[in-house]
């Protein structure tokens, strides 16, 4: 923000709060562009180290100006930059939904990914995901749910496809993950029949 600059902040739960009186010039332009679309944001994993850096440092003593500073450099150069991490996901993902029925093993996916199986678990971790189990399972739902629209295709082949043992395996994990079944979501997209 700029000095002088209204300061808006929102949390849950317990936090704390860093501000940076800086004029708007100082930040790069992804960084500017970034903030334009969105005030509020969970910190990457490189700001969260940098913000925990900062916090214990704080606890034992005040921070120098000149620490005040770097640390300003360091976290706004984090604005705006690509998370190479949710690029690496998103290119999974789209792995997946293009050969959903494929034997989707953590081997596979960490050598896809180009990390080790341990990098993978981090990768998932980072990005909310709770398992590869869980996120290959989301990714296939993507897949069936396209697939849902052409009600020609039995809900059993769609399973099939998508990856899935039987239609009944195909509707369980719809439901927990959408709250709705398989042939709901079919009747909602409003797609003609045959």
């Amino acid at each position: 923000m700029a000095p002088g600059e209204v300061h808006t902040q929102a949390g849950h739960g317990s936090n704390r709060s860093l501000i940076l009186d800086m004029p708007a010039a100082a930040l790069p332009d992804a960084a500017q562009d970034s903030l334009r679309r969105g005030c509020f944001f969970a910190p990457r994993p490189a700001m969260r180290q940098l913000l925990d850096f900062a916090a214990l440092r704080m606890a034992s003593c005040d921070l120098a100006d000149h620490e005040r500073a770097a640390l300003a450099c360091l976290l706004t150069g984090t604005f705006g930059q690509p998370d190479p991490g949710r690029r690496t996901l998103e290119l999974l993902r789209q792995a997946i939904r293009r050969e959903p029925g494929a034997e989707w093993s953590v081997t596979r996916l960490a050598r896809e990914a180009g990390v080790s199986r341990s990098g993978l678990y981090r990768l998932l971790a980072e990005d909310g995901d709770t398992s590869p189990g869980r996120f290959i399972t989301r990714a296939r739902l993507t897949a069936a749910r396209s697939l849902l629209s052409d009600r020609r295709l039995p809900l059993a082949e769609v399973a099939l496809t998508c990856g899935f043992s039987d239609q009944s395996a195909l509707t369980r994990a719809m439901r927990r993950e959408t709250g709705r079944t398989p042939g709901a979501w079919r009747r909602a997209d409003g797609t003609p029949g045959p």
